[in-house]
């Protein structure tokens, strides 16, 4: 129930911002349109999380520093919340050192919601964590919200859990 509450109001937040292009003819009349290039938007989420993903797998931090804003916030399961670009990569850090070794995640878009503007993309997402032999050893679902800042999507908040738990071997 509190995550439906959460998706609620993501939602209502990015539409509550959009903006949409007003033109007016010469009678007067007002129309809304949207120009957002949605394939592009998707191409450029796709990139990030692609980078963030080889950087995890590679135990670099490199991919993931493009991919969070400054100021981003990011709520993990069982994990304090991570204030700031700084202390999400330190975190990021720390569970490379425990990790076990072989184990690679990957990531799959399943919705992308796009503000009219483009300026504001909500993505909801699934993850897999398999072990060296290719057996998921944990999945679940992410929520990012990007914000276009100079140009370039970054996250600005991020929430993940795991809808299994992770095996004891």
């Amino acid at each position: 129930m509190n995550q439906r509450i959460v998706i609620a109001s993501i939602i209502s937040v990015m539409m509550l911002s959009c903006n949409k292009d007003k033109k007016t003819d010469s009678s007067g009349t007002t129309t809304e349109t949207t120009t957002v290039d949605r394939e592009e938007v998707r191409t450029q989420i796709q990139a990030l999380e692609d980078s963030y993903q080889e950087s995890l797998n590679s135990k670099n931090t490199d991919g993931i520093k493009n991919f969070y804003a400054d100021d981003a916030r990011t709520y993990m399961y069982g994990k304090p919340v991570g204030l700031g670009k700084e202390a999400i990569i330190e975190g990021i850090q720390k569970d490379f050192a425990t990790a076990t070794p072989g184990t690679k995640i990957s990531f799959s878009i399943k919705e992308l919601l796009i503000s009219n503007d483009g300026d504001q993309v909500v993505e909801v997402g699934g993850f897999k964590i398999a072990d060296k032999n290719g057996n998921d050893v944990v999945t679940g679902h992410y929520f990012g919200f990007f914000e276009k800042r100079e140009g370039k999507y970054v996250c600005v908040r991020e929430m993940i859990t795991p809808d299994t738990a992770a095996k004891q071997s």
